[in-house]
């Protein structure tokens, strides 16, 4: 598929925030919490929000990742307190659907086996489990 210089600009730089969010959030609010999700109820929340909109507009556009595309949707519309349910099944699904989407693609596969192969560590730490395989999804695309 040929894109645009500009379209090639504007993924580098979706995913170049997207690799600096973990970091942004704990600068910005001077408090490292449970996980990425808690960060939509503090000051950063709206920041949060346009950062994971970009990201799935992003998914959107590239057919193999659009089911990720649609659970990261789920994330951002059912927000972790009020629907924590619906929230965290999108999120669980979220993370092995980019798996998916890195393993499908055949190019640097072995990044979506490691993601499944590191996804247990949430249940150590939720948070440096999200560090990881944000850094890992960002640095593939």
């Amino acid at each position: 598929m040929n894109i645009g210089l500009s379209a090639v600009n504007a993924r580098m730089a979706i995913c170049i925030i997207a690799l600096f969010l973990p970091y942004i959030l704990v600068i910005s609010t001077g408090e490292r919490l449970d996980s990425f999700s808690a960060y939509f109820y503090t000051g950063i929340g709206p920041l949060f929000v346009g950062v994971l909109s970009l990201v799935c507009y992003l998914m959107f556009t590239m057919p193999k990742w659009i089911p990720a595309a649609i659970l990261l949707l789920g994330v951002i519309m059912f927000p972790c307190k009020e629907w924590a349910t619906i929230h965290n099944i999108c999120a669980v699904l979220f993370f092995v659907a980019s798996s998916a989407a890195i393993i499908f693609e055949k190019r640097e596969s072995w990044m979506g086996y490691l993601m499944l192969i590191l996804s247990p560590i949430a249940l150590y730490d939720l948070f440096v489990s999200e560090v990881i395989l944000v850094s890992i999804i960002a640095t593939y695309n």
